[in-house]
């Protein structure tokens, strides 16, 4: 599977009601290392799903994004939020699983940070777009340095 960039993915009421909720005073957000523990790196993330069951009461609003998606099985559906740093920082090629799986990044907003590919390609943050791929591609994320927060929502899972 190559990678697959979908703009426009959810509707606009839909993706409105998820940034308006994402982005709201009343939603929790959970210090985490970026990568792995101890890394250096932290963000905000809150967790979806996890262990094959729901860890999150704010799980129903990404049905949008599961009707589109149509998974077989989830593995795992994380938000990370990382705010702006005076310079880009890239926080390490990784794969978010061991076996074999897809992953759907979805952007909450457009700012210059971005998700880059250990073969170079680089997909920029863009509200609304979605980028599909073989979960055996190493990856990473960026901070941002022209927003005050990059929020993306991970989805690992099998079609």
């Amino acid at each position: 599977m190559a990678i697959r960039t979908i703009k426009n993915f959810l509707k606009k009421k839909d993706f409105k009601h998820l940034e308006n909720t994402m982005h709201g005073v009343c939603f929790p957000w959970f210090l985490n290392g970026v990568v792995r523990p101890g890394d250096g790196f932290y963000q905000l993330c809150h967790i979806f799903f996890i262990d094959h069951k729901i860890n999150s009461p704010f799980f129903k609003d990404l049905k949008p994004i599961l009707d589109i998606l149509k998974p077989r099985e989830l593995l795992r559906i994380k938000a990370n939020l990382l705010f702006k740093t005076p310079k880009i920082f890239e926080h390490g090629y990784h794969l978010d699983a061991n076996e074999p799986h897809h992953t759907a990044i979805l952007y909450l907003n457009s700012n210059n940070g971005y998700t880059r590919f250990k073969d170079g390609k680089k997909i920029t943050s863009e509200k609304n777009k979605l980028i599909k791929f073989d979960g055996s591609l190493r990856h990473t994320g960026s901070s941002c340095t022209d927003y005050s927060y990059r929020t993306v929502i991970n989805c690992n899972y099998i079609p």
